[in-house]
């Protein structure tokens, strides 16, 4: 075969390499060229692999020779190098001899190859403006970033035809017929919110999607038109210079289970029967609750994580191999998960995918032609539409629909294909998120995708199902041995706990009353509980339950490491494949809720690359009881008492370091912190619906300072919960009563939505070490569009470094002195200057810069904030950064 030139210019393109390995005394050099785990070695298409593609089991490599001009040749073949530490395996697999050097040197375009000792590592062409680093995030240039981010948005939950969690009209109709096309607003309006957002200090979005809105329809259907609209939203984010983190939220579920998240027909899969969910207790809903959904409590919804539904649902998707391998699905799921991921499949099944491998390609790489409307299946392999009520699934049938099978049949037809309902399931979420990465491949400001949002494990782990779990026991409160009787039609008497912020804190039943008194089943008609049918409980001959099995689900595995690391590991993988510099948002369930489960430790082995550590912290007693708690607050996981703000405070500080450590601790190398949500709640406004002013947010706003204070302290990331743009003092975000936005319709003056002045920025006084500036017009710039409708801007809008040339020591903002301070240990290797964000809404009379070495300069002022650039020498090593008020 013929050698293949390249120029060095071209090769740096192609991101397919991990690095460059030379063998040492070679010059010009020699080596070769490793791919990376699970990537397509597009570039090597013209010369054949003998590791078979894609590499699943080794890393390939290829010779190269380097010339004086910086081009380079490809080998099909391996020669082998005797006066070098190569070893030759076969073909054109090799393996470093013992003697390799580890030590790396980062080749960048313009670098030309000197001596050749040591081991060089290509400098992958950025596809993504900022890159995991260690513990850190580095910009292109080299240096530390901050991620200032905000979660958006609130509203995205739901869809434009059911908008809100109040109104229960329509609520059980057409499940399947819905669109999320305009969350989290509309097109049109972006530009002004990304404007707005950018005005506040924000860099960074969490952008929020859910399972629902990209497939809604039914499993393999994909709504092309949501993902038209996220591409053209996050291409206008980029330009207002805001980076993305795309979010597959979740919360106890899905809309059905008194959340959101997962789409219906999930539900339908294993047999409820949605609409009498919450009739038989299996879940609250604002909706449904009863009287009336004003009425519904504050923070009752986090309860659902402990009911039936949404328990048995977590149990399956996460466990479902292990404490349900009797409920299988069939022949349009088994051919979804062929086409989709056949590495899921049994033994026996996988062998008949391999056999005609050829003809089902990865849809990932190749998109089938009939998937371009949300009414056509994505597998050319299933001949109709896999829609739950017209496919063979496991048994009994729904109201009119085709045969299922029958409980005395077995459940399925013979010879009929099936699938473990826990990879179906898996496999149709990780195929979803797939579509949506496949959409948004080529956006060099979207940062990575989520894992999932604060995941629950559902049943497992109980040691006795006759008893109330979970860390917030709150209202009407059945056990889940309860749950099982009452969903097949058991009228059963439940305790009731006490209302309000106690609930969380303390647990204490003080009435109870009878569910499910009309005997309703919570499961479709001829369909069986799915813990029933495994044995863990039954109903006697004189119409009894009885619990059978109590410590069914205790099997003494740790979730984390059995059953979330696995998952993990396929997700991430199908990220890489698409984009391998994109970072994976590893979430557990946030702190406080489920104390026990914490990270597995994570190898760089387990392929699992660019893992940031996203964890989840609030104030929980302030958020429970919706009152900000200053001076007085408990300690949700010790349950300790803290009087005073300074312990409050310090508070905070620790509960945001421990998240922080675990990462350090579990990641092997060490992983960001992002704090992927916090926030506080604006709810004590409520009953001032149409009055509200700034004064009313005072204790807010202190509280809200509190929380951005645990983040500087802690040098971590993070994004604000949240940003909804229909928010108003009424019903909050439009869901469940939650009142977390720092953006209200109800906080808006329609005298103020007109467009700034523009502000000069007039510079008084400047030395080499120090300057004094002074903006025109600030109160006509506060009375704009930009500020209008926002809450608690005092604590939002802070000045922060968005880059640094070197290692952060220390960043804060003290918003009672509005003075900011930055100290870097500086990186002599970096050339771009430090960039340090300073609204303008926080110095509205102006403010002084002061440096201990250095020089610095103002930008003009847009949109109300200016940059300073810090340009730092080299003789000094710490430097210093100050921002106060005149």
């Amino acid at each position: 075969m013929v050698a293949r030139s390249f120029p060095m210019d071209y090769l740096l393109t192609q991101r397919k390499f991990t690095g460059i390995s030379l063998p040492p005394s070679q010059n010009p050099a020699k080596g070769y060229i490793r791919h990376d785990f699970f990537t397509p070695p597009d570039v090597f298409q013209d010369f054949p692999c003998s590791c078979g593609f894609p590499h699943r089991f080794m890393a390939s490599a290829k010779y190269f020779e380097i010339n004086k001009n910086s081009d380079i040749t490809m080998y099909p073949g391996v020669e082998e190098n005797k006066d070098g530490p190569w070893q030759q395996n076969r073909g054109d697999e090799v393996e470093l001899g013992e003697k390799a050097s580890v030590e790396t040197k980062q080749l960048n375009r313009d670098d030309t190859i000197g001596n050749s000792d040591v081991k060089l590592e290509v400098a992958e062409d950025p596809r993504i403006n900022i890159m995991v680093h260690g513990s850190d995030f580095k910009d292109t240039a080299g240096r530390t970033v901050l991620l200032r981010g905000i979660n958006v948005a609130g509203t995205s939950k739901l869809p434009i035809n059911s908008p809100n969690t109040h109104t229960l009209e329509g609520f059980h109709d057409n499940t399947r017929d819905v669109s999320f096309v305009g969350r989290p607003f509309p097109l049109s309006e972006a530009p002004q919110h990304f404007r707005r957002l950018r005005c506040w200090g924000f860099n960074y979005i969490r952008l929020v999607i859910t399972w629902e809105a990209v497939e809604h329809a039914g499993p393999g259907i994909y709504d092309r038109k949501y993902l038209e609209y996220l591409t053209k939203l996050v291409r206008i984010a980029k330009d207002f210079g805001i980076n993305v983190y795309v979010d597959p939220h979740q919360d106890v579920w899905s809309r059905f289970t008194g959340g959101c998240g997962a789409p219906a027909w999930t539900l339908d899969l294993v047999g409820f029967d949605i609409s009498a969910l919450s009739t038989v207790g299996a879940a609250v809903t604002m909706q449904e609750y009863n009287p009336s959904s004003a009425h519904f409590p504050l923070m009752l919804w986090p309860t659902n994580n402990f009911k039936h539904a949404c328990a048995t649902m977590f149990t399956l998707f996460w466990s479902g191999n292990d404490f349900a391998p009797n409920l299988r699905v069939g022949d349009s799921a088994y051919r979804i998960i062929k086409k989709h991921n056949p590495s899921s499949l049994d033994n026996k099944n996988t062998k008949k995918f391999k056999k005609n491998s050829k003809k089902d390609s990865d849809p990932s790489e190749n998109p089938p032609k009939n998937s371009k409307t949300v009414t056509e299946t994505v597998t050319e392999t299933v001949s109709s539409p896999p829609v739950i009520e017209s496919q063979p699934l496991l048994e009994g049938k729904r109201g009119g629909g085709g045969e299922r099978g029958t409980e005395k049949g077995g459940g399925r037809k013979k010879g009929l294909k099936s699938a473990k309902v826990q990879d179906f399931l898996q496999n149709c979420y990780i195929s979803a998120m797939r579509q949506v990465a496949l959409a948004l491949k080529d956006e060099e400001n979207v940062l990575g995708f989520g894992t999932m949002n604060e995941p629950h494990h559902g049943y497992h782990g109980l040691a006795d199902l006759n008893q109330v779990y979970g860390t917030l026991k709150k209202g009407v409160y059945p056990t889940p041995f309860q749950s099982f009787a009452l969903a097949e039609g058991h009228p059963i008497r439940v305790r009731e706990f006490i209302p309000g912020c106690c609930a969380y804190v303390c647990g204490y039943a003080t009435s109870s009353m009878v569910l499910n008194p009309g005997r309703r089943r919570g499961w479709m008609k001829g369909r069986k509980c799915v813990w029933r049918m495994h044995g863990v409980w039954d109903i006697t001959g004189g119409d009894i339950p009885v619990l059978k099995k109590p410590g069914y689900f205790n099997n003494g595995k740790d979730w984390s490491k059995a059953y979330f690391l696995p998952f993990a590991k396929k997700y991430s993988h199908m990220l890489h494949k698409i984009n391998p510099q994109w970072h994976v948002y590893l979430e557990l369930p946030p702190a406080g809720v489920a104390p026990e489960v914490k990270f597995p430790k994570l190898l760089k082995s387990y392929g699992i690359r660019n893992a940031v550590n996203a964890t989840h912290w609030y104030d929980g007693f302030s958020l429970f009881s919706a009152t900000p708690r200053i001076q007085f607050n408990i300690d949700v996981e010790t349950k300790l008492p803290k009087f005073g703000a300074a312990a409050v405070q310090s508070m905070f500080n620790g509960q945001v370091e421990s998240i922080k450590n675990e990462g350090l601790v579990h990641f092997e190398g060490g992983a960001p912190c992002v704090i992927g949500e916090f926030g506080i709640p604006f709810n004590g406004v409520r009953k001032n619906f149409g009055e509200v002013n700034d004064s009313m947010y005072a204790n807010h706003t202190k509280l809200l300072d509190m929380n951005f204070k645990a983040m500087e302290v802690n040098k971590v990331h993070y994004a604000l919960w949240n940003y909804t743009p229909n928010n108003n003092t009424k019903y909050g975000d439009q869901w469940n009563f939650e009142d977390l936005s720092v953006y209200s319709l109800s906080h808006k003056v329609r005298e103020h939505e007109v467009e700034p002045p523009v502000v000069e920025l007039k510079e008084i006084y400047k030395s080499k070490l120090q300057g004094t500036y002074k903006p025109s017009d600030q109160k006509a710039a506060r009375s704009s569009l930009l500020y209008n409708g926002g809450r608690t801007l005092d604590a939002v809008c802070r000045p922060f470094a968005r880059a640094t040339a070197g290692s952060i020591l220390k960043s804060r903002y003290d918003m009672a002195r509005r003075r900011y301070i930055l100290s870097f240990k500086r990186n002599p290797a970096i050339t771009y200057p430090t960039e340090v964000f300073v609204p303008l809404w926080a110095f509205p009379l102006g403010f002084t810069v002061s440096v201990n070495d250095g020089e610095f300069t103002v930008s003009n002022c847009k949109d109300n904030f200016v940059i300073i650039s810090y340009t730092t020498p080299a003789k000094t090593s710490i430097f210093q950064l100050t921002v106060e008020k005149i």
